[in-house]
């Protein structure tokens, strides 16, 4: 019963993140949130890895932008950037890349687009040469939801571009989820 409640789970943050990159976090986020989930302070347990750590910042980050505590959410995920951004663990760097993808989130849903280019910016520049996958589908979630806001913002040529960026660096990548991204790009791009 507990496993397939994970499951369900789990489907249902997935939707919310697909959802959040394709239509904007504001729709989803509209309607009156419940109280925040606070993770357990992780400073004074010997016990808990960084690792450990980190997923519990990312996961209370993520709890708090899907239910609409965005600015909350900033704080968390900034905590999480400031206290692993220079590890040179993978698993840390992984962590790492989806917090600035979810702060990228959290900013655009704030209408803090600037930012949100910014920190999209940051995570790119940051890891642009990784050949990780799981690192790489933030990227490209990263270049197309900059495009995106660009968009918004009406900064056509520079969203065609960092689309056009996102088609050519990952044209040739096989990971299912760099292709959709690949995929809505082309569609924006209307080839």
């Amino acid at each position: 019963m507990k496993k397939v409640r994970n499951e369900t789970r789990h489907k249902k943050v997935k939707a919310c993140v697909m959802a959040l990159s394709l239509c904007g976090a504001s729709a989803i986020m509209s309607t009156s949130p419940p109280p925040p989930v606070l993770a357990a302070d992780t400073s004074s347990n010997v016990n808990v890895t960084q690792e450990q750590e980190a997923q519990a910042l990312f996961n209370n980050g993520l709890a708090l932008g899907l239910t609409g505590y965005n600015q909350e959410a900033l704080s968390v995920l900034n905590k999480l950037i400031n206290r692993f951004g220079n590890s040179q663990d993978l698993t840390l760097q992984q962590q790492v890349a989806k917090a600035l993808y979810g702060k990228s989130i959290a900013l655009a849903t704030l209408h803090r687009y600037e930012e949100a280019i910014a920190t999209n910016d940051q995570l790119i520049t940051r890891f642009g040469n990784s050949q990780n996958t799981e690192i790489q589908q933030n990227m490209a979630q990263a270049l197309f939801n900059k495009g995106v806001v660009l968009g918004k913002l009406n900064r056509l040529g520079q969203a065609q571009a960092v689309l056009e960026e996102l088609v050519y660096r990952f044209k040739n990548v096989k990971d299912p989820e760099i292709q959709e991204q690949v995929a809505q790009a082309r569609e924006l791009l209307a080839y």
